[in-house]
């Protein structure tokens, strides 16, 4: 039983379930519309005013969200308003 649990984890971690930065094949392009960050590419954010579609768009959300660095929030008037990666 053992064996077959640390098989499954192995491949589960080399089909990329593992990484949570590993989104660079994110299957909604850039501007596109999304329901959540897992479909944007690393350093994209699933994001969007209320009442409208979010879409893909450079920035960050969480930290997950960024390839290197932190995700900085802004103060913004306007909407949508992802935060920015930075080191």
């Amino acid at each position: 039983m053992r064996t077959l649990m640390l098989l499954t984890l192995s491949v589960g971690l080399l089909a990329g379930c593992g990484d949570s930065t590993n989104r660079d094949n994110g299957n909604v392009p850039e501007g596109g519309v999304c329901t959540s960050n897992s479909q944007c590419a690393i350093d994209f954010t699933c994001v969007g005013c209320a009442g409208e579609d979010s879409h893909c768009l450079a920035g960050c959300t969480t930290n997950a969200d960024c390839s290197a660095g932190e995700c900085k929030h802004q103060q913004c008037i306007t909407c949508p308003c992802p935060g920015i990666c930075q080191t």
